[in-house]
């Protein structure tokens, strides 16, 4: 299966923080930031945060892998330093021990 982003962004639905992890790479890493972006018409997508995120605003997503080799996404407020706040949460997400 083939996935487009299409423009890469979304409106943030909603948010939490992750205390708790049943993977112990993201217990041990955390807490971490989570939420629910609407993204075109009909996708819902689960993604890690940017601090700066705030629910009802403009978010722009990012595919990256993470430490095991999963597919993630990532959400970080949209404006001109999203690509550096997403590359750096991305690098924290793939350098877990």
């Amino acid at each position: 299966m083939n996935w487009d982003l299409g423009d890469g962004e979304g409106v943030l639905l909603s948010s939490s923080r992750l205390h708790i992890s049943f993977n112990d790479l993201y217990q041990r890493n955390g807490p971490w930031d989570i939420g629910i972006v609407s993204h075109g018409n009909d996708a819902k997508i689960f993604a890690f945060l940017d601090e700066d995120c705030s629910i009802g605003s403009k978010v722009a997503l990012f595919a990256t892998i993470d430490c095991m080799n999963e597919l993630i996404f990532i959400a970080v407020s949209s404006d001109v330093t999203a690509q550096a706040r997403a590359l750096k949460l991305a690098m924290r997400l793939s350098n877990l021990s």
